[in-house]
């Protein structure tokens, strides 16, 4: 029997609708914990429940740090955008920008990266009562950081175009 189990007494032997065998259920913090062994809920019934998970898919942790690289990236387009005749819209960060571009890049990926663990850890929880689940928000804002980097890009080449009217 593993340590800090526990078998429900009125169980009959095999049985594991009676009771869970844990003296505890995993808990959103123990996702942070080393040495976690559940990575996917094993019964049926406990899916349609709230659940956490102690280790995670390398499909997640490539989306986390894709959402990480593009925001460093879309951080340094805004910049060079800047030069070209452009603005911030969002105030907190024109105000990061006031303190310099590191203070902004800064604030960009601290402001990303302090979401994301919540993303991960919550992401079987299931939004409005709905079978939209939070996991779906990785992929989406991934996808649409690439929008986003690819329509700044698609600004700097018009605005280089413009800066040098005898190019091709």
């Amino acid at each position: 029997m593993e340590e800090g189990c526990v078998l429900e007494t009125n169980a009959e032997p095999g049985d594991r609708r009676g009771g869970t065998r844990r003296q505890r259920p995993t808990g959103p913090l123990d996702a942070f914990r080393l040495g976690g062994r559940r990575a996917r809920v094993r019964r049926e019934e406990d899916k349609g429940d709230i659940y956490f998970l102690d280790r995670f898919p390398a499909r997640t942790l490539a989306l986390v740090v894709g959402v990480l690289g593009l925001t460093l990236l879309d951080g340094v387009l805004t910049i060079e955008l800047l030069d070209t005749n452009s603005e911030e819209v969002n105030p907190l960060m024109r105000r990061l920008l006031e303190y310099g571009p590191l203070w902004f890049l800064l604030g960009k990926y601290v402001l990303t990266a302090v979401g994301l663990p919540f993303l991960v850890v919550f992401q079987d929880y299931r939004l409005f009562a709905t079978g939209f689940r939070v996991r779906f928000l990785l992929p989406i804002f991934l996808s649409l950081y690439v929008v986003l980097v690819a329509y700044q890009l698609h600004l700097l080449d018009l605005g280089h175009l413009r800066a040098d009217p005898g190019g091709p």
